[in-house]
């Protein structure tokens, strides 16, 4: 055996350290993070159609008579739609029924009125229908916490069988999910953290002319959109797009705020971190008057606060507590499974239903995912 002196051994790990810090200082510290750099690339088929999609969007964008812009739809080659009149009008008997019997028809019809009044649909009278027309079967979603708590939705996946939906007529290679971690990473980061959220956005994008032809039904008449309201799957990846066309354009006196914007936008919501009160004071003031260019209102703003409620807040899944300066994921939706049967199915089930996209609760969640792989190790039936 050799002894080595506490010099000896000093001099060795500082060496290592030495060398490590060169390492580090000579490559970009988001590498170390690249997948690229492990063999795992995206295939180039696959970037060559987002560009596609990006262009398309870029060639496209124009603005309407009243200034506001417009977007056309990114149809693929075989963008053929089917006349899916019968399917659509038995989801529409249906969903009238079930609103009936929850007592929520009334409100449900109001706010298809409302929609009718701000012009964000239009009867389509029976001259100027096409003569094939494809249909949109909507329903309505409820959030009691959500600023708006009844949203009418539209079911762009509806299809007959051997049959096209408008979801399989449109490219959809863009995904923003991926951008949820490093915003609410950002989120975390300063003293104070910012949400806030533009009121109505998607209703100041027009849809083009040309792609105003699917309708709905609304009480027995033919409707059809005029301006955008979360109808089909590519409806986040145009409107987060309209909104970056914007920052990236700004007049030049609001570059810097624009800048800054550009890393907080999931689609319409805005979510930040400032280290003090005079920069939450800017930043606020700042973006609300650059948005505001484009009639953009930038609304609901809250901030971590010593005097805020107890109610949580939600920012892009997670609840967050406002006066601990704590996020959480949903606890509620565990409970609901306590009473089932301890079954695969159940199991899955309930790992599915915590949105934690930053894994902070991958310690506690471990757990019933190594049940699950137990359960595929003994071929446990899904029911079992």
């Amino acid at each position: 055996m050799v002894r080595t002196s506490n010099n000896i051994k000093s001099t060795s790990q500082s060496s290592i350290a030495e060398s490590i810090t060169m390492f580090t200082h000579s490559e970009k510290i988001e590498h170390f993070w690249d997948l690229e750099l492990l063999g795992i690339k995206e295939p180039t088929e696959k970037t060559a159609r987002k560009e596609e999609v990006v262009k398309f969007f870029n060639d496209t964008l124009s603005t309407d008579f009243d200034g506001r812009y417009m977007v056309r739809l990114p149809w693929t080659d075989n963008s053929s739609l089917p006349d899916n009149k019968n399917i659509a009008e038995k989801r529409l008997l249906s969903i009238i029924s079930k609103l009936i019997s929850s007592g929520r028809y009334s409100d449900y019809n109001s706010v298809l009125k409302s929609w009718e009044d701000e012009q964000i649909i239009e009867e389509v009278f029976k001259g100027g229908r096409e003569a094939r027309c494809h249909y949109l079967p909507h329903r309505g979603v409820y959030k009691e916490c959500s600023t708006t708590q009844l949203r009418p939705v539209f079911d762009a996946a509806c299809k007959e069988k051997g049959r096209f939906s408008l979801n399989d007529c449109l490219k959809k290679e863009l995904n923003l999910l991926d951008t949820v971690s490093p915003i609410l990473m950002r989120f975390r980061e300063e003293k104070s953290g910012i949400i806030s959220d533009i009121k109505k956005a998607f209703l100041q994008i027009s849809i083009h002319p040309k792609d105003r032809f699917f309708k709905d039904f609304s009480g027995g008449r033919i409707m059809r959109k005029v301006k955008r309201r979360f109808i089909i799957t590519e409806d986040l990846f145009l409107d987060s797009a309209v909104i970056n066309n914007l920052l990236e354009n700004c007049p030049q006196e609001y570059r810097v705020i624009a800048k800054i914007l550009k890393k907080c936008f999931y689609v319409d919501n805005c979510v930040t971190s400032v280290d003090t009160e005079g920069e939450l004071s800017e930043f606020v003031n700042g973006s609300t008057e650059l948005m505001k260019l484009e009639s953009f209102e930038l609304r609901g703003w809250k901030n971590t606060s010593k005097d805020a409620d107890s109610v949580p807040s939600h920012v892009l899944g997670l609840l967050w507590d406002r006066k601990e300066k704590r996020s959480t994921i949903c606890g509620t939706s565990y409970m609901d499974t306590a009473c089932e049967p301890m079954s695969r199915r159940n199991v899955l089930s309930c790992i599915q239903r915590g949105f934690d996209p930053i894994g902070f609760t991958c310690p506690v969640t471990i757990a019933p995912k190594l049940l699950l792989q137990e359960t595929w190790r003994k071929k446990i039936g899904w029911d079992e």
